[in-house]
């Protein structure tokens, strides 16, 4: 990605790993792990 010119910029914000529960998780700045919720509402796109 980082070889085509508009994505020089490209950087790996996450990964992929198998969760038998299927929940999607993030890493805490502290270093702890934190099971993201499902969106409340209905999911529109972002126009702006």
């Amino acid at each position: 990605m980082r070889a085509h010119p508009l994505g020089r910029d490209a950087a790996i914000i996450g990964r992929n790993i198998d969760d038998p529960h299927r929940f999607v998780q993030m890493k805490t700045s502290f270093g702890g792990n934190r099971i993201v919720d499902w969106p409340a509402a209905e999911q529109l796109p972002r126009i702006c």
